[in-house]
């Protein structure tokens, strides 16, 4: 029997998050709903779903059990959330005490100050932004607090990441508030877009349009809603080039978007245009554009503009229109699916580690405009290949080390 693929669910569930009054219920069977229920899972949407689907005629004809799976994830990550957003307010308390500047961000963002109901949003770790000059202040806030950092070559290396020693994952199937907590802590916003190449780093961005808030009854800071919406599409088109976005980050795009009154008008929008674009295409009501004005981009961006004659869609193509080519292309046309970046469950064939390298590094004329903008494409290509084998030499010479100085007379590890 054939079993159902992530790319035959995504669009049912994108369906279900734009309009689920208009969104059919699929046939499938119980296998199918079992492979929906993960994909539901994986793409952190379920909590969501518990709270935005009763009110529609859809959520009736959702078979029982689903609906159940739906309420248990929301449960489950509402304790989750709670004390998750506990472990904030002493982080936060202790940083004021200690005059240490702090910016919670994504979840814990829109948990503590934007969202009516915390629970609807599942959360894997704190990020918080802090000043370069307040890293050994945070270590010993976090110190205290019991936490414990993570070493680098066991996190990704461009943050400094805490948890608690001993956290274990007690559930791989829900957001359970017994599963790793970790607290990561930013002093830059670069991210590794692919292939080891950085983005721009938007940290000063975020500071620079930052005000003081208060949240969970402590001191904070929170950027403007233009640069947070900014941060978060880029966040998410990082996670789009290798294949790992998730429909939650749509939802969190969505949700900034709406609290802007104007068209944004966003730095760098080769990099931070193109997840906004793919959300606005899921759920054009909240970014108040109609879901034919990407099509109609073939032509003009005024003429697609002229044609709707609303001022949001007429911002969105006049921000169409700055786009590189081929990056313009894709956010036009892709399927909102896999082929666009979402991540797969890969039900059937597990990707191995080999191939989860390819999906990281192999060149493509789209990953080498997202990083080179208008540099013509064999030019793009060199750099490239200029830099990877620059990441190859030093990853070699840094194993080379690790040998030798295992393998030296007296020393069993390099660690002492």
């Amino acid at each position: 029997m054939n079993t159902l693929s992530t790319n035959a669910i995504l669009p049912v569930l994108i369906a279900w998050l734009r309009n689920p009054d208009e969104a059919a219920v699929p046939n499938w069977d119980a296998t199918g709903w079992q492979h929906a229920r993960r994909v539901v899972f994986m793409h952190g949407i379920g909590p969501y779903l518990h709270t935005a689907l009763p009110a529609s005629r859809l959520y009736a004809a959702l078979p029982a059990d689903f609906r159940g799976d739906l309420a248990s994830a929301y449960t489950a990550n509402a304790e989750r959330i709670q004390r998750m957003l506990g472990e904030l307010e002493a982080i936060l308390q202790a940083c004021g005490s200690a005059g240490v500047e702090v910016m919670p961000l994504k979840g814990g963002l829109f948990a503590a100050h934007y969202l009516p109901d915390p629970a609807v949003r599942p959360m894997a770790d704190l990020d918080l932004l802090i000043h370069p000059g307040d890293r050994q202040a945070m270590a010993a806030i976090l110190t205290g607090l019991g936490y414990r950092l993570i070493p680098p070559e066991a996190s990704l290396g461009h943050h400094d990441t805490y948890n608690f020693p001993g956290s274990r994952v007690a559930s791989w199937h829900t957001e359970h508030r017994d599963n790793p907590r970790p607290v990561e802590v930013h002093t830059g916003l670069s991210r590794i877009l692919w292939g080891g190449l950085p983005t721009p780093d938007l940290a000063d961005h975020l500071w620079d349009s930052a005000s003081p808030i208060e949240i969970l009854g402590q001191r904070a800071w929170a950027p403007s809603e233009l640069a947070l919406l900014a941060y978060l599409s880029l966040h998410a088109l990082a996670h789009l080039v290798i294949r790992t976005g998730r429909l939650i980050q749509w939802l969190d795009l969505a949700m900034a978007a709406e609290r802007l009154p104007q068209p944004p008008a966003l730095p760098y929008p080769n990099l931070t245009l193109p997840a906004m674009v793919f959300a606005a295409r899921a759920m054009p009501d909240a970014f108040q554009v109609r879901s034919d004005d990407f099509s109609r981009l073939g032509g003009s961006a005024a003429e697609a503009a002229t044609t709707n004659g609303a001022a949001r869609s007429d911002g969105f193509s006049r921000s169409l229109a700055l786009l590189h080519p081929r990056i313009r292309r894709w956010c036009e046309t892709t399927p909102l699916d896999s082929r666009c970046g979402l991540a797969d469950l890969r039900i059937n064939r597990p990707p191995s580690r080999w191939h989860k390298r390819w999906i990281r590094w192999h060149p493509t004329p789209l990953r080498l405009a997202l990083s080179y903008g208008q540099t013509p494409l064999p030019m793009a290509f060199g750099r490239y290949l200029a830099r990877t084998l620059q990441h190859a030499t030093g990853f070699i010479s840094a194993t080379k080390a690790f040998i030798a100085s295992t393998t030296s007379p007296g020393r069993s590890s390099i660690i002492k």
